[in-house]
């Protein structure tokens, strides 16, 4: 992440606001795979560098006994917002930091990202070319309490 902030009403959870650097991206496949997606095909992060993800006022299942929340909120990713639950586990990493880990499951097509879809090509255009819909984002992020 490039940024955040959590906001905390009477030590309960108010608000979270992430901010994405999607120029840091990275592949588990590597550097290629990586310069990839960040081109027009993908992400086009010279146009759009960051993404990010607010919650809105609505918090789903919370179970303050052990720090899980889903998050009723939005993605922003290519100036384009969609709805997206985000369940993260949040705990006291020391005093002054708030530790927040998670794990999201997006399907880029949502945010226009259609390069290699099944969705919009077919099996004879793609061959064996076509690339998976969703992707994982792993979270975890560091909040300084202020």
């Amino acid at each position: 992440a490039q940024s955040g902030t959590i906001s905390l009403l009477d030590d309960m959870l108010e608000s979270v606001e992430v901010t994405v650097d999607m120029t840091s991206l990275e592949a588990e496949l590597g550097e290629k795979l990586a310069d990839h997606l960040k081109t027009s095909d993908f992400f086009e992060v010279e146009t759009y560098p960051t993404a990010t993800f607010t919650n809105t006022l609505e918090f789903g299942d919370a179970d303050g006994d052990d720090g899980v929340y889903t998050l009723n909120g939005y993605f922003t990713i290519k100036d384009i917002k969609q709805a997206q639950d985000v369940t993260m586990t949040l705990s006291m990493e020391d005093e002054d930091t708030i530790r927040a880990k998670g794990t999201v499951v997006l399907d880029r097509t949502r945010w226009g990202i259609e390069f290699g879809s099944a969705k919009f090509f077919s099996l004879e255009e793609l061959g064996d070319k076509g690339i998976e819909d969703e992707f994982t984002l792993d979270l975890n992020l560091a909040f300084d309490l202020q």
